[in-house]
C-alpha cells in the first residue's frame, strides 16, 4: 500500500525472438505442422529453448500467418528490435529486416522466404498450402523493412527459400 492505493506490479512480458532458417526447402515442404517443425528442429539444435513457429499461411486449412504468432515485441537474435509488438509487425513496415538465422549468423545477401503472407499478415499464395512444387508461393525478403519483408513477390514453388520463425 503506497498513499492508500493497492500497488500491483504486473510483469512485463519478455520480447520473443525471431529467426530466419539457414536452410532453405522446396515449397512443398509439407504444411505448415511441417514448417512449424523446420523451425523447432533448426532451434533446438542451435540450442535455443522454447516453442518455434513459421510465418506462414495456408489455404487449406485457412490459416493467416497474424494469427499464430503472439502480440509481443520480437527482435532477432542478436537482440535488435524488429516489431514493438503483432500491429508493428503487419503496418507495413518494421523497424529492422529478419537477417539472422538460428546460430545468430547474418544473412547478407539478399535472400527470398517462404511466407505466403501479404504485408497485413493474411494469407496469399501458398504453394498449394505448402504441398506441391507445381505452382507458385509468396516469398518475402530478408534485406526488407517494408511490406517485402513478407510480401516481396511469387516464385515458382520448385524453387529453394528460408523460412521466418517465431518463438511463441
Amino acid at each position: 500500500v503506497l498513499n492508500g492505493f493497492l500497488w500491483f506490479f504486473l510483469p512485463i512480458s519478455k520480447p520473443k525472438r525471431v529467426f530466419v532458417t539457414s536452410s532453405t526447402h522446396p515449397g512443398n515442404f509439407g504444411g505448415l505442422i511441417a514448417g512449424n517443425g523446420i523451425c523447432q528442429g533448426l532451434a533446438n539444435a542451435a540450442g535455443l529453448l522454447g516453442s518455434w513457429e513459421a510465418w506462414l499461411s495456408t489455404s487449406t486449412p485457412l490459416v493467416d500467418a497474424k494469427d499464430i504468432i503472439l502480440n509481443t515485441e520480437y527482435r532477432r537474435l542478436d537482440n535488435v528490435v524488429v516489431a514493438n509488438n503483432k500491429a508493428d509487425l503487419i503496418d507495413g513496415t518494421i523497424d529492422n529486416p529478419i537477417n539472422r538465422d538460428q546460430n545468430n549468423n547474418a544473412v547478407t545477401a539478399s535472400t527470398e522466404v517462404w511466407t505466403g503472407t501479404h504485408s497485413n499478415g493474411t494469407r496469399d499464395a501458398t504453394c498449394t498450402s505448402w504441398t506441391s512444387t507445381s505452382v507458385n508461393g509468396d516469398v518475402g525478403n530478408t534485406n526488407s523493412t517494408g511490406t517485402s519483408w513478407t510480401e516481396f513477390g511469387h516464385t515458382t514453388c520448385s524453387d529453394s527459400n528460408r523460412i521466418y520463425c517465431f518463438e511463441q
